[in-house]
């Protein structure tokens, strides 16, 4: 319980910061006026103050109090909830634009990730979406489903904007945890394009394989990433 209380206080504090509610160089309301305002015990406050530091949108200063620095947006790759709920709890105008699919299609044969003889015998679901943030493309991600036991899965919009809460909510399949694999690359002039910047641009490429809650059935996505504007990582 204490957890998840922290956790609703550090999410509070962060929006309220995002939102320019408390801007760079203010001070947060003190641990004792937070633990008045929130009627929580100090610890608890003191942790979700300590997590804010940590993930960089405060500096805590004895005899000071908490100051709001500067630092880039994140975005929550590395999560099982997904981007669509990760990025929307802390950015308005969050969407997705399905450049391709879903369609069936033999796998890759110069696949990033290896498969289980089920899947690669399966085949698989593509799909690729370009990621925007307050209108910016911020990410282009190509996914691969194994095609097993999901059907009329192709003729189904995607449920929320979410690729994770259609396959819970169709399939009852669960997200349970996520590998993920990165390096820098540069934009192409395809790249580029796409992500409205110039040739030659530093672009972060993450591979991440998730795995559910059905046997043999991975989801594996490939990104790549503008980072100018906003940070990778999670968000709690």
């Amino acid at each position: 319980m204490e957890k998840y209380l922290y956790h609703q206080v550090n999410k509070t504090l962060k929006l309220q910061i995002l939102n320019g509610i408390f801007k760079e160089g203010e001070l947060l309301p003190s641990e004792h006026e937070l633990c008045r305002q929130y009627h929580l015990a100090r610890s608890t406050v003191r942790q979700a103050l300590k997590d804010l530091e940590t993930e960089g949108y405060i500096l805590r200063r004895k005899g000071k109090g908490s100051i709001v620095i500067n630092r880039r947006h994140q975005l929550g790759l590395f999560t099982i909830k997904g981007f669509t709920h990760e990025v929307s709890e802390l950015h308005e105008n969050v969407h997705s634009e399905i450049l391709e699919g879903p369609e069936k299609t033999p796998w890759p044969a110069d696949f990033f990730c290896s498969l289980t003889e089920t899947e690669k015998q399966a085949g698989c679901i593509v799909i690729s979406r370009l990621r925007y943030v307050s209108h910016h493309p911020v990410m282009f991600e190509k996914t691969y489903l194994p095609d097993i036991q999901i059907p009329d899965f192709c003729r189904h919009p995607l449920f929320n904007d979410s690729l994770f809460d259609t396959l819970r909510y169709y399939y009852s399949i669960e997200i349970k945890t996520v590998s993920q694999e990165m390096r820098a690359v540069r934009a192409g002039a395809a790249e580029a394009a796409m992500m409205k910047i110039q040739e030659g641009s530093p672009l972060l490429q993450v591979f991440l394989k998730y795995r559910t809650s059905r046997k043999d059935f991975h989801i594996y996505s490939a990104l790549l990433c503008n980072t100018e504007k906003y940070s990778i990582g999670n968000l709690t």
